[in-house]
C-alpha cells in the first residue's frame, strides 16, 4: 500500500510540474481537472493489476483499458478517462509502473481514500506534495473500515429479517433453510447507500448473502442468480464519480459477474444526494463539474424521480457543515495559505493571492456562490424539514433523507457523529425518530482506538432505525472497538419518555457511560424538580461581546470606561484566580492570550483584584444593562466540556461588564450564595457532565438540571454546634470563601450567623461540607456517592469518599457533624 502511494505521489509531482511549472497564475479549474485525471487513471490501473496476476506487455494503461472494455462495458467511466490520456502523462504512468509488483497488500477502497489526502502545490520551480487532507475534508471522505462496515451491515440486515420475518440473528445461524417464500422475497429486497464512496457497505451486503447462501440448501446456480438479483437491487449515489465507479466495478467483481455491469450501472447515480431537482444533467456534464472542483453545484443534483423508497439503507455519510471554509479552499492552491495558522496573516495572504490570480478569485466566488445557493435551497426544501434548521450538518440531512426514503418495512443503519443523538441542534429530527418508535438501537463510540483516522476524541455512533415493535430502544455508550457491538454488558434499554425525563427541553440522549449513571439520572430527575421550575424568576444573560461591541471597547483605561471581567479571571468560589496584572502586551493581546495565576498572598490582599485588558464605555454599558437593576450576579464560565475536571465553574460577582465567555443569572440576593454552592457542587457538576454536548454551558442546560426541592432547604441541621436550615448552612459556608473579597462585603455580611465555629475550617473542608450538604439534599445512596465522587478523583480521594458516607449517615440520623479527622489534599479545578 505504501509503495502504491509513493508511486501516485511521484506521478502527481512529475506530471503537474511538467504541466504547470513556469505558470505565474494557474487556472484552478484546469489544475483540478488534471488532479482528477491522474487519480482516475491511477486507480483504474491499480484495479486492473489487482485482478490480473500477470501483465502481457509493458503498456499497463493499454492493458488496463482493454481489460475494462472487455469485462465491463466499452463505454465504462475509466475507459473514457484512459482513452483521452495526454502522451506526457501516459509516459510518466508507464515508467512509474514498470517495476511495480507488490499489489497483494493493496485494498482498493482504502487506497482511494488515501489518494484524496495527497495534495500538490505547484511553485515556480517544481510541484511539492503534502498530506494536508484539505480536499478529503471538503468531500467528507473518511471511509468506513471493513470490520466496522461488516458488523453494521450484519446487524442492520439481521434486524430487517427479525422485524419482518421473525428470524433472529440470521447471520449467526449455523445452517439456514431458505423457504420458497423467502427465496422469492430476497429477489425483491432493495438496498441503498446515499454516499457510497468506494462501496464498502455495498460489498458487505453481498458478503452477507454469500455467507448466508453457503449455509443454505441452495445449489450454485441458484446462489449466483440470487446474488445478481441482489446486486441489481442496490442503489448507490456519490458526488465523487471516481469513487462511484470504483464501487460499481468492485461490486460486479464481488458477485463474479462482470457482465452485469450494465444492469448495476443503471442504479448508480453520480450526484450530490442532498441536492434535488426536476431535471438531471448528463453524466458528461456532471463529470465536468465535479472534475473542476465543485462539490455543491446545481448541475450535480439528483432527479426527484430517482428518489426511491428502499428496504435497507446503509452508509457513513459525510459529517461536515455546509459552508465555505476559506482556509481549506485556498490551501488547495497555495502552500503559504496552508501554513498560515493565524487568521490575520491568512486573510492578508488570501487577498494578495486573489489580486494576483483573477481566475482563482472567480472560481472562489463561484464555489462559494454554489454553496450558498445549495444552503438556501435546502433551507426551503420540505423534504429536509426535520434537519434543515440552524447551521446545516450533512450527517443530519442524510439521516433525514434516509428516514423519508425508508419503506414501511425498511431498516436504516448509519454511521454518524454522536451529536445526532446528543446535540440540541438535532432535537426535531431525533425527537421524531424516538416518538415514532423508529429507534431500534444506538451504539456510541469514542474514537480512542482510531477506528477512523481522525481525532481520537471524536465521538460517533451506529444508529439503527426501523419500525420498532415497542417504544423502547437499546443504547450502548463509550464503545471503543468494532467487536464491542457484540457485547451486551453495557447495553441499556431506554424510551422516549426516559429521555424527556432527563432532558425535558430537548429529549436528547445524555452522555452516560454505564447503567448506574443512567439509573442515577433517571432517579434524580423523577425525585427532584427542574431548575427552571424552582427558579422561574431568575434572569439569564450574556451581555458584552468583543466583536459585536468592538466600537465601544478599548485597551486603555479611562474615567469614562469600565474594565471587562473575563471567564479566565475566576474559578470556583474565587474572583481572584487570574488576571493581566503585570502581563506583557504580547501575552495580553496575542492570538492565544495568557493571563497569570494570582498567588495566595495577592488573594489575601483585600485591595488586589484581577486587571482587565479591555474596557467598555460606561455609557454603552449602562445602555446594554438597562434591564438589570441588581447589585450582584451569579456567573459561570460558558466555555467548558464534559471532559474538564469540573464542567461548571461558578462564582458571585458584582454586576459588572463581563465578556461573552461569561454567562450569568440574577435573582434575589439572598439566594445567590446558595445557588453558587449548588452550581459548584459535585452533584450538580456530575449531572451537567452527562447533559452537555459540545463546549458551551448554556442556560437551556442549566434549566434542565434537577435541583433540590425548596422544602428540603428549610430542614434544620446541626453543624459545628450551630443549628441552621440546610440553605443557611450552605450560604454561610460559601460566604466564608469570599471573606477577603471586598466587592462582596454586603453579601458576605447578610450571610453571617452568630455562634458558628465554621470559621475554623480551611478552604478544602468548607467546600467538602458544601458538597456533603448537597449530597444530603439530593438524597443520594451510598453506591451513588461512590459513583459520583469517583468522577472527581482529582478533588476527592478514597478516604474522602469514606468520610462522605460516614458523615452523610450522621446527617440522616440527625447527629451533629463536627471537624473531620481525615486529612486530604484539595486539587483545584482546571482553569
Amino acid at each position: 500500500m505504501i509503495k502504491a502511494l509513493e508511486i501516485f505521489s511521484a506521478i502527481l509531482k512529475e506530471y503537474l510540474s511538467l504541466r504547470f511549472n513556469g505558470f505565474k497564475n494557474i487556472n484552478p479549474i484546469e489544475l483540478n481537472k488534471e488532479r482528477f485525471r491522474i487519480r482516475a487513471a491511477f486507480i483504474a490501473v491499480i484495479i486492473y493489476l489487482k485482478n490480473n496476476n500477470s501483465r502481457k506487455s509493458e503498456l499497463v494503461l493499454v492493458e488496463a483499458n482493454e481489460w475494462l472494455k472487455l469485462n465491463f462495458h466499452k463505454e465504462n467511466f475509466f475507459s473514457s478517462i484512459l482513452n483521452d490520456i495526454p502522451e506526457d502523462l501516459s509516459s510518466i504512468i508507464e515508467s512509474s509502473f514498470a517495476n511495480f509488483s507488490s499489489i497483494d497488500d493493496v485494498d482498493i477502497i482504502t487506497l482511494y481514500e488515501d489518494l484524496l489526502s495527497i495534495e500538490s502545490f505547484t511553485g515556480d520551480i517544481e510541484t511539492t506534495i503534502s498530506n494536508a487532507k484539505n480536499y478529503r475534508n471538503k468531500l467528507g471522505s473518511y471511509y468506513t473500515p471493513k470490520s466496522l462496515a461488516r458488523k453494521i451491515t450484519q446487524r442492520t440486515i439481521d434486524t430487517f429479517f427479525e422485524l419482518n420475518y421473525n428470524i433472529e440473528n440470521l447471520s449467526s445461524s449455523k445452517k439456514t433453510d431458505i423457504s420458497k417464500e423467502l427465496l422469492d422475497d430476497l429477489k425483491e429486497i432493495t438496498f441503498a447507500d446515499f454516499s457510497c464512496g468506494g462501496g464498502i457497505f455495498l460489498l458487505e451486503v453481498i458478503s452477507y448473502f454469500v455467507t448466508l447462501f453457503e449455509k443454505s440448501n441452495l445449489n450454485s446456480t441458484e446462489k449466483d442468480v440470487l446474488l445478481v438479483n441482489i446486486a441489481k437491487n442496490i442503489y448507490a449515489y456519490d458526488v465523487d464519480c471516481i469513487a462511484l465507479e470504483v464501487a460499481k466495478i468492485l461490486l460486479t467483481l464481488k458477485i463474479n459477474q462482470t457482465s452485469s455491469y450494465s444492469l448495476i450501472n443503471y442504479n448508480f447515480s453520480h450526484c450530490n444526494f442532498l441536492l434535488h431537482s426536476d431535471f438531471e444533467e448528463s453524466s458528461f456534464e456532471k463529470q465536468k463539474i465535479f472534475s473542476s472542483g465543485f462539490i455543491y453545484h446545481s448541475k450535480l443534483s439528483v432527479d426527484n424521480k430517482n428518489l426511491k423508497k428502499v428496504d435497507v439503507i446503509l452508509g457513513n455519510p459525510p459529517w461536515e457543515k455546509i459552508r465555505f471554509e476559506e482556509k481549506k479552499f485556498y490551501a488547495l492552491y497555495d502552500n503559504i495559505i496552508s501554513n498560515a495558522h493565524f487568521k490575520s496573516s491568512r486573510t492578508k495572504e488570501i487577498r494578495k493571492l486573489k489580486e494576483k490570480n483573477i481566475e482563482l478569485a472567480e472560481f472562489a466566488n463561484s464555489f462559494k456562490e454554489e454553496i450558498n445557493l445549495a444552503k438556501a435551497k435546502l433551507k426551503k426544501d420540505s423534504f429536509f424539514n426535520l434537519s434543515h434548521k440552524g447551521e446545516l450538518n450533512t450527517y443530519a440531512l442524510f439521516t433525514d433523507a434516509a428516514y423519508k426514503l425508508k419503506t414501511k418495512r425498511g431498516v436504516i443503519g448509519l454511521v454518524l457523529k454522536s451529536s445526532i443523538v446528543t446535540s440540541q441542534v438535532n432535537k426535531l429530527l431525533f425527537n421524531t425518530l424516538s416518538k415514532s418508535n423508529s429507534l431500534i438501537a444506538i451504539y456510541d463510540f469514542i474514537n480512542r482506538k482510531k477506528i477512523f483516522n481522525i481525532d481520537s476524541r471524536e465521538r460517533f455512533c451506529f444508529l439503527l432505525l426501523g419500525n420498532s415493535k415497542t417504544n423502547s430502544f437499546s443504547v450502548s455508550m463509550n464503545l471503543l472497538d468494532c467487536d464491542d457491538l457484540n457485547k451486551s454488558k453495557s447495553t441499556v434499554i431506554l424510551s422516549s419518555s426516559d429521555l424527556f425525563l432527563i432532558n425535558p427541553l430537548t429529549g436528547m440522549l445524555p452522555n452516560f457511560s454505564n447503567k448506574d449513571e443512567i439509573n442515577f439520572l433517571i432517579r434524580v430527575s423523577k425525585n427532584n424538580p427542574y431548575f427552571e421550575d424552582v427558579y422561574d424568576d431568575v434572569k439569564f444573560g450574556r451581555i458584552v461581546h468583543f466583536t459585536s461591541h468592538s466600537a465601544f471597547i478599548t485597551k486603555n483605561k479611562t474615567s469614562e470606561n469600565l474594565g471587562i471581567f473575563e471567564g479566565k479571571f475566576f474559578n470556583q468560589f474565587d474572583n481572584k484566580y487570574s488576571g493581566f496584572n503585570d502581563v506583557d502586551d504580547k501575552l495580553r493581546y496575542g492570538n492565544k492570550s495568557s493571563s497569570r495565576i494570582i498567588n495566595d498572598s495577592e488573594k489575601e490582599d483585600i485591595l488586589f483584584y484581577p486587571e482587565s485588558r479591555y474596557f467598555i464605555s460606561e455609557k454603552k454599558w449602562m445602555e446594554l444593562s438597562k434591564n438589570h437593576s441588581e447589585d450582584y450576579m451569579l456567573c459561570w464560565r460558558s466555555l467548558t466540556s464534559a471532559t474538564n475536571t469540573r464542567t461548571c465553574i461558578a462564582t458571585v460577582l458584582p454586576f459588572i461588564p463581563a465578556s461573552q465567555s461569561v454567562q450569568f443569572l440574577t435573582t434575589n440576593q439572598y439566594d445567590l450564595f446558595y445557588l453558587n454552592g449548588l452550581f459548584n457542587s459535585v452533584v450538580f457538576d456530575f449531572i451537567l457532565k452527562k447533559k452537555i454536548n459540545g463546549i458551551d454551558l448554556t442556560q437551556n442546560l442549566i434549566k434542565q438540571v434537577p435541583v433540590p426541592n425548596n422544602q428540603l432547604l428549610d430542614e434544620k441541621l446541626e453543624l459545628y454546634d450551630t443549628v441552621l436550615s440546610v440553605k443557611n448552612h450552605i450560604s454561610f459556608l460559601v460566604s466564608l470563601l469570599y471573606k477577603n473579597d471586598t466587592k462582596l462585603v454586603q453579601l458576605v455580611n447578610i450571610n453571617q450567623y452568630s455562634n458558628s465555629n465554621n470559621n475554623l475550617l480551611n478552604r478544602f473542608e468548607i467546600i467538602r461540607y458544601i458538597d456533603l450538604l448537597f449530597i444530603y439534599l439530593y438524597r443520594l445512596g451510598n453506591n451513588e456517592i461512590r459513583l459520583l465522587l469517583g468522577s472527581f478523583i482529582k478533588q476527592y480521594s478514597e478516604n474522602d469518599i469514606e468520610w462522605f458516607i460516614e458523615s452523610y449517615s450522621k446527617l440522616k440520623s440527625n447527629k451533629s457533624i463536627g471537624s473531620t479527622c481525615i486529612s486530604s489534599t484539595h486539587f483545584p479545578p482546571n482553569s
